[in-house]
C-alpha cells in the first residue's frame, strides 16, 4: 500500500510538473504555479512525516501516522484545487481558441467576400477592355479597308494621269512634228 501511494504521489507530482511547463509561459497560470508550489510543500511534510518512527519499536507511532494521512488528505486536496485550475485554464484557452476560431472564419468569409467582388470588378473591366478592343479593332480594319482602297483608285489616277501625261506628249511630239513637217513643206515650197 506504501508503495502504490508513493508511485500515485510520484505520477501526480509528475503530472503537475508538466502542468506547470505547459502553462508556465503563461502569466494566467499564477494561481497554478502558486497551487503547485503549495503542493510541493505539502508533499516535503508528507516525506517528513513518512519518514518519523518516534515509536518506541522505532515505528510510526498513531501520531505519525495520523499525520502521514492528514498530509496525503491535504495533497488529495491540493491535487482537487490543481486539477480544477487546470479545468478552468483548459476552459478559458478553449473559450479563448474559439473565439479566435470564429474571428478567423469571419475574417475569411469577409476576405472571400472582397477578392469575390474584385474578381468579378476586375471581369467587368476585362469585358469592357475586351468589347472596346473590337471596337477598335473593327475601326482599324474599316479604316485599313479605306486606305486600300484610296491607295487603290490613288494608284488608279496616277496611271491615268500617266496615260494623258504620254498622250499630251505624245500629241505634243507629234503636233512638233507635223509642224516641222509644214515648215519644211514651206520651205521647200518657197
Amino acid at each position: 500500500m506504501k508503495n502504490s501511494m508513493c508511485r500515485k504521489l510520484i505520477y501526480l507530482f509528475l503530472f503537475g510538473f508538466h502542468l506547470t511547463i505547459a502553462y508556465g509561459q503563461n502569466q494566467d497560470s499564477t494561481r497554478l504555479s502558486q497551487l503547485l508550489k503549495d503542493r510541493e510543500k505539502i508533499h516535503q511534510e508528507y516525506v517528513f512525516y513518512n519518514a518519523q518512527n518516534s515509536n518506541f519499536w522505532g515505528k510510526k507511532s498513531k501520531k505519525d501516522l495520523l499525520s502521514v494521512i492528514e498530509s496525503l488528505k491535504n495533497i488529495i486536496r491540493k491535487d482537487s484545487e490543481i486539477i480544477k485550475e487546470v479545468n478552468t485554464e483548459s476552459l478559458r484557452r478553449h473559450a479563448q481558441v474559439t473565439i479566435e476560431k470564429e474571428r478567423i472564419q469571419n475574417q475569411v468569409i469577409d476576405d472571400r467576400r472582397v477578392v469575390n467582388d474584385n474578381f468579378y470588378e476586375l471581369k467587368s473591366q476585362l469585358n469592357g477592355l475586351q468589347n472596346r478592343l473590337k471596337v477598335k479593332e473593327s475601326a482599324l480594319h474599316k479604316a485599313t479597308e479605306q486606305a486600300e482602297a484610296l491607295q487603290n483608285s490613288r494608284k488608279k489616277y496616277d496611271l491615268m494621269l500617266v496615260f494623258c501625261g504620254l498622250v499630251i506628249l505624245g500629241l505634243l511630239f507629234y503636233l512638233f512634228a507635223l509642224r516641222r513637217r509644214l515648215n519644211q513643206k514651206s520651205q521647200k515650197k518657197r
